[in-house]
């Protein structure tokens, strides 16, 4: 959506994201600016002028972390006369001050002049229901995000946080200001949101931008006292903050307004995440929605509390590690929910919202099976290709793919629509610089439609690779080794079988003594992986044993917790 922006002059403290498509647009460019003034292509003045140019373009805007991040990080290498001294307050003769029903939020507003709140006051108490409704907004955001997420307080005890309206057609901003002893921010909020994408808040798009607008600025100010937009946390900041609106305003949903655009996992096959700003929200949903709603607040509070500046992928990680979670796995699993929304959404398994989603960009479309490898694709760092395979035929025999890479950081995923209604998910680590075979245990004849997604896990290097998706039929009865390993504390155990027989599939400790027996009964012939969850055992070396009607097979795995 193009409107003309009202005339406005915003601090350089401000927050702003484009809505929709260019939205994505800028937010490639503002990438391709940082990196090249990290990268010594561009000074600290090239780059600031470059981006201050990109937000003053008369677009409606949201929220611009890397505006307010270059000039916070780099002021001192940003020559005086380029930054912008500008109003960032309402200063005029009719300002009035009201207080948050909790008693942490003062809003100070006008009801006439430019920056002037609608007047509605349908109770007569004398306060604008549009200021009113920001206070339950803040007290709101504060009660759901401080009290019962526990993230930490950035409101002093004893102080109150500022909060105005400036008639500006950006939802809001938070800015950093000099404040002794009370917060060390304060908010803007558009004044009346007239003109601004539409939302499904049941009271209307005006007061549901307001809400989600607050939740997420409010965000922004908790980002800043826990770690002061250190490290590179803040870069993560918009996806953070568009997560807020989410995790507080579940039924606005304002953010489908960034999905499915140039540069987003939705809209382009390979992008990558990095750094996740809002069109990557639902990079951050997945782990809200998979692994609950503290994940997101113990993830923040590592990183608020090491001194040495951790990483936030590495927050992520240790986060995973610590509940006994394999990092690739979640990535992997990750991209594959991405795949499941929109059209290719499958009932139970994915996102809590998939069929709103633009669904995912499908870099090729199989519709043949071919043992030769496709030409070779490229992958950038945490980043997914997508591929459909909607056979013209089928075939007998299972599915089964195999990948030739230049790293070991893919994953594959497989998903499967069967014929029968239900749907089955495989994960597999591939090894690098050979010929990674992949049998699944899912036949040709009883699938529907499949997606192949092939992930790069590695926050740091691109990965080269070839595919071929094709039919095989086990001739000889076969125990391979188990994948992921060494493992923790999951790994499957592929077996292929010849024929219909009765097998037995048991695990042994070093010393001989049987831990658990994963399969015993007759199974068809096929290609299985039998999955072995060894979360209750110690770490070390386990023998998994297969005994059959052509013979006994046996091999060694490690469990390193």
């Amino acid at each position: 959506m193009k409107i003309t922006k009202k005339v406005f002059f915003i601090t350089t403290f401000v927050f702003l994201l484009t809505t929709g498509l260019q939205a994505q647009h800028q937010h490639i460019e503002i990438s391709q600016i940082v990196k090249e003034f990290r990268d010594g292509v561009l000074t600290a003045d090239q780059a600031y002028t470059q981006m201050t140019n990109m937000y003053d373009n008369g677009e409606i805007h949201k929220c611009a972390a890397p505006l307010h991040v270059f000039e916070y990080k780099y002021k001192d290498r940003i020559s005086p006369h380029l930054i912008r001294r500008q109003k960032s307050q309402s200063s005029g003769s009719g300002l009035a001050t009201y207080i948050s029903p909790g008693g942490k939020f003062e809003f100070t507003y006008e009801t006439t002049g430019e920056d002037g709140v609608p007047p509605t006051d349908s109770n007569s108490n004398g306060v604008p229901d549009y200021v009113e409704e920001a206070g339950l907004s803040a007290d709101f955001a504060y009660d759901v995000l401080v009290t019962n997420l526990g993230y930490s307080d950035p409101i002093p005890t004893g102080t109150t946080y500022e909060i105005f309206f400036l008639d500006m057609g950006f939802y809001g901003f938070a800015e950093t200001y000099s404040n002794p002893g009370g917060p060390g921010t304060r908010i803007a909020l558009e004044n009346d949101f007239d003109g601004f994408p539409g939302n499904d808040d049941p009271d209307g798009d005006q007061l549901g931008a307001l809400r989600v607008t607050m939740a997420h600025e409010f965000k922004h100010a908790i980002q800043f006292v826990q770690n002061g937009f250190s490290g590179d946390s803040d870069l993560w900041a918009e996806m953070d903050g568009v997560l807020a609106e989410e995790v507080v305003y579940d039924e606005v949903n304002d953010y489908y307004n960034y999905l499915g655009g140039s540069g987003d996992i939705f809209g382009d096959p390979g992008t990558t995440v990095i750094p996740g700003s809002y069109e990557d929200v639902t990079w951050a949903l997945y782990f809200h929605e998979k692994f609950g709603s503290d994940f997101w607040p113990n993830a923040w509070e590592r990183i608020e509390n090491d001194p040495s500046g951790l990483s936030f992928l590495a927050a992520v990680s240790e986060e995973l590690n610590a509940r006994g979670l394999s990092v690739r796995k979640s990535i992997s699993e990750l991209y594959l929910w991405h795949y499941a929304s929109g059209r290719e959404s499958t009932p139970g398994f994915g996102f809590d919202e998939a069929m709103n989603y633009p669904g995912p960009s499908i870099k090729s479309f199989i519709n043949e099976t071919d043992t030769s490898f496709s030409a070779t694709q490229s992958l950038n760092r945490l980043a997914a290709d997508f591929y459909k395979i909607d056979l013209s035929e089928q075939e007998p025999g299972q599915v089964s793919v195999s990948i030739l890479a230049t790293t070991s950081t893919l994953e594959v995923s497989l998903i499967f629509s069967l014929e029968n209604g239900s749907s089955v998910q495989e994960y597999y680590s591939v090894a690098s610089n050979q010929d990674f075979l992949i049998r699944s245990s899912v036949k040709w004849n009883d699938v529907r439609e499949a997606g192949l997604v092939i992930t790069n896990v590695s926050g740091g290097q691109s990965v080269n690779y070839q595919y071929s998706v094709f039919s095989s039929i086990p001739d000889e009865i076969v125990l391979e080794q188990n994948f992921p390993n060494p493992f923790n504390p999951d790994t499957q155990i592929p077996i292929e079988i010849p024929e219909d027989q009765k097998i037995t599939l048991e695990i042994f400790d070093y010393t001989g003594r049987k831990v658990t027996t994963l399969y015993n009964g007759e199974i068809l012939k096929g290609t299985y992986n039998i999955p072995f969850d060894a979360a209750n055992l110690a770490s070390g070396v386990y023998v998994y044993r297969l005994t059959s009607e052509n013979g006994v097979f046996h091999k060694r795995m490690t469990l390193v917790k």
